[in-house]
């Protein structure tokens, strides 16, 4: 099995209401000489809505960050369903 070195987050049902929240994330991954990096591409709306949402979007991936290792570990069980 190959390690991931990438996903992407798409905007959920729940937020569906909320035209502030962003409307997808990247995830991606890479080896450096030091250990990894991630990097974290994040789409919005419009400007209005960014500027809205990234205060609080600090706080967000605080709290996600620990769930990340089950989500690189079982990535299917994540992946979203058509």
């Amino acid at each position: 099995m190959h390690p991931i070195s990438s996903f992407e987050a798409h905007d959920g049902e729940d937020n569906a209401e909320d035209q502030n929240m962003p409307a997808s994330m990247k995830f991606a991954f890479e080896t450096t000489a030091t250990g990894s990096r991630m990097t974290i591409v994040t789409q919005f709306s419009s400007v209005e809505a960014m500027e809205q949402t990234i205060p609080g979007m600090e706080e967000g991936l605080r709290a996600a960050m620990p769930q990340l290792d089950a989500v690189l570990a079982e990535p299917s069980a994540y992946a979203a369903h058509a």
